[in-house]
């Protein structure tokens, strides 16, 4: 340091500590206000200095401590410093910082029939994994017939069929036993190709997800493939109506539809599925043969809690 600029910062200097080395007192930052105190004092201008002839390895905040602009910290900035203190040069305040903003989670890509398939299938299967979930399903049908031959056992028919499809519920728990839970709800073999029409929406809570499945049409004996991949597809002989057999016939699956509600990390929060069906179906009920069309919806509804 030479000899004029020592005489400088020691003038300087005694006369900052004599004027008590305040300038500022705010918790406004400021230009030289090294040790954050909301004030530009002598203890600055002593700080850079320290740094400067090796007494502190710290090194200072060059926005904070590069008062002359060169990118560097020098005696020349315990100068200004000083200068600051005594009112030689204007005290200059620092932009006020941003605070830190927390990262956004990824949020997954559901732009595609394929991703919003998976995305489901995950759900569904961390939801069948979980360490602990209460699984409640309500299972409601309504079938309605069209037409029957004998006309004379309609009334006969039509009570059966009412007494025998009344809503039904059930709830579980389950603790990380996926192959009991996926048994008492459905399975989660989906593929993308089994669906016609998937969106995805992003809430404040989380995510809305509906798939219609593409059209399935079979006989009476033969389980559609893709609502039998996801859902529970409708068995007359299952429906427990007394004197009722099944000899042949077919069902229509229009397009059933599934939908969930999960929150925002995927968790799922409840599930329902809509299944509109048309069935013509030839058999016995009781002792007469009859022949029959009709058609109804299998809805399922779903809520999940951890």
């Amino acid at each position: 340091m030479n000899k004029t600029l020592k005489t400088i910062i020691s003038s300087a200097l005694a006369g900052a500590f004599a004027l008590s080395g305040v300038i500022g007192a705010s918790a406004v930052q400021y230009k030289g206000d090294l040790d954050s105190d909301g004030k530009v004092t002598s203890n600055d201008a002593l700080a850079v200095l320290k740094y400067v002839v090796g007494a502190e390895s710290n090194e200072p905040d060059m926005k904070i401590a590069d008062l002359d602009g060169d990118e560097k910290i020098t005696s020349s900035d315990a100068l200004q410093i000083l200068k600051t203190v005594v009112g030689q040069i204007e005290l200059v305040e620092l932009p006020a910082e941003e605070p830190e903003q927390p990262e956004e989670p990824e949020q997954p890509a559901l732009s595609t029939k394929q991703e919003i398939v998976d995305f489901y299938k995950k759900s569904l299967d961390d939801a069948y994994n979980s360490e602990k979930v209460h699984i409640k399903k309500t299972e409601t049908v309504a079938l309605e017939l069209d037409s029957l031959d004998p006309s004379s056992v309609k009334s006969t028919a039509d009570s059966l069929i009412s007494s025998n499809t009344k809503p039904k519920t059930n709830e579980k728990d389950f603790a990380s036993d996926a192959k009991s839970a996926e048994e008492f709800l459905v399975p989660n073999l989906l593929e993308a190709e089994g669906v016609s029409v998937a969106t995805a929406t992003k809430t404040e809570t989380g995510y809305e997800i509906s798939m219609t499945l593409v059209e399935e049409k079979v006989d009476t004996k033969t389980k559609p493939k893709y609502n039998g991949q996801a859902s529970l597809p409708l068995d007359l002989s299952a429906l427990g109506i007394p004197g009722l057999n099944i000899k042949s016939g077919g069902f229509n699956y229009p397009g059933t539809v599934i939908t969930i509600t999960t929150d925002n990390d995927g968790k799922l929060l409840s599930m329902k599925h809509t299944m509109p069906l048309s069935f013509d179906a030839s058999g016995t009920l009781v002792f007469s043969k009859v022949s029959a069309t009709g058609h109804g919806t299998y809805t399922l509804d779903v809520t999940f809690a951890y």
